[in-house]
């Protein structure tokens, strides 16, 4: 009897261990290796998930999905690229902290009603598990900053690109005044005649820049049919009426702006927009300053660096000139060569503590030294206007358009040579 039970213990054992080398067998099928890229795989369990997530999302928009086949082969392929993507960020050192995971997971939790804390809980409802949920938005983050610096590097947006958006997709509703004279050239001039046109031309250009009023000077030099009349004034005019020579240069001013001469066959065109309407205008308060920096470093300390500036605001309340010693002394590079002018800009455009100092200062008034995330400044408020900045939100509109255009279409070049340089081995047959 005692044999039988022996003999009954080693039967169990042995049919144990059997079962557990099947589960063993099991768990090494599930996570067979399907694809090998470069130094890394992808896993069974991986493309089951993806297939898994691929799958609810077409459901739930309703979408027919491919044949398995198909689908299969297309989340395999986007696992790939993801893994060489991932490699490559992995070698350039790039990664994301648990601090930016957290916050990028709490701004999700709070559009959709949810603390941190629930949002496991949400998205375990919806069949995600909150661990593979947040290494995968770690890598979506890892991902972002990859292609910013490989691909945002690639793209150039130049202004003429711009104002051919703006020109294409000009509203049907604006209207345009607009203030033309032309300077004649016949068509058999010679070279001498057409240079002392264009002389003309630009003079007149630079005239009006200076203020001088369009109509008299259209009536001196125009030879447009009419100009004793109008003084050179078209009228308002929509964009698909407008002279096709200037049309394009016309959408892309701003009122009051003249644009450089326009050669066609007839002479030489100089145009002036003077206003717009039937579009909605943005007004922007902004301000002109100039400012003097002086960076702490190796050499200079905080305390140094503040009171150079102590020091350099006195030589100003004798009589200095600003200019003058901003160009010899600030750390601004940009700015000194321009006197320390920072340009007409828009509230809100510098940091708080420097917006702080221009509020509390009146015209020509210039501060006591002060510190900001660049260093210690001492600045003056030159001047304040309102500008109708409606074509600058156009162009970073347009901008914006192009870039998103440019990036889409240098992402995919991108990729594909990442595709193409990398060694992929698919074995979608389960052979390892």
């Amino acid at each position: 009897m005692k044999y039988i039970r022996v003999a009954f213990l080693v039967c169990c054992s042995i049919l144990a261990h059997q079962a557990h080398a099947q589960d063993k067998s099991s768990e090494i099928l599930l996570d067979r290796i399907v694809a090998v890229v470069n130094e890394g795989v992808v896993l069974q369990s991986e493309l089951a998930r993806q297939l898994e997530t691929a799958n609810r999302n077409l459901n739930a928009q309703n979408i027919p999905p491919p044949p398995p086949e198909i689908l299969r082969r297309q989340v395999l392929e986007s696992l790939i690229l993801r893994q060489i993507q991932l490699q490559r960020a992995d070698r350039l050192g790039l990664a994301i902290s648990d601090e930016e995971v957290n916050r990028s997971l709490e701004l999700l939790a709070q559009r959709n009603g949810l603390t941190l804390s629930e949002l496991p809980a949400a998205l375990s409802i919806q069949g995600l598990d909150y661990s593979h949920y947040r290494t995968e938005l770690r890598e979506d983050m890892v991902l972002d900053q990859l292609r910013m610096r490989d691909v945002g590097s690639r793209i150039s947006i130049t202004r003429s690109e711009v104002d051919k958006i703006i020109a294409k997709n000009a509203p049907d509703d604006i209207e345009y005044e607009v203030l033309h004279l032309l300077i004649s050239v016949a068509s058999d001039a010679s070279e001498e005649t057409i240079s002392e046109a264009a002389k003309i031309s630009e003079e007149l250009v630079t005239r009006l820049n200076d203020g001088e009023d369009f109509g008299p000077l259209a009536i001196s030099y125009s030879a447009s049919p009419g100009v004793l009349t109008d003084h050179g004034n078209l009228g308002y005019l929509k964009a698909n009426a407008l002279p096709s020579i200037f049309a394009d240069t016309v959408v892309t001013m701003t009122p009051g702006q003249t644009a450089p001469p326009i050669r066609s066959a007839s002479g030489f065109h100089v145009v002036q927009l003077s206003d717009i309407r039937g579009v909605e205008k943005v007004m922007t308060d902004q301000r002109l300053a100039r400012h003097i920096l002086i960076q702490p470093n190796q050499v200079v300390t905080s305390e140094q660096a503040k009171q150079k500036l102590v020091d350099i605001l006195a030589r100003l309340n004798d009589g200095e000139d600003f200019a003058t010693i901003a160009a010899a002394e600030s750390d601004d590079a940009s700015g000194a060569s321009a006197g320390g002018e920072l340009g007409w800009a828009s509230l809100g455009n510098f940091v708080p503590e420097f917006e702080a100092q221009l509020d509390a200062l009146e015209k020509m008034e210039i501060s006591e030294p002060f510190e900001t995330p660049f260093g210690w400044h001492i600045v003056q408020l030159l001047d304040t206007r309102t500008y109708d900045s409606t074509l600058d939100v156009r162009r970073n509109q347009a901008a914006v358009t192009l870039r998103e255009r440019k990036f889409e279409e240098e992402a995919q070049d991108w990729i594909r040579q990442l595709r193409d340089e990398a060694y992929v081995e698919i074995r979608l047959d389960g052979s390892s």
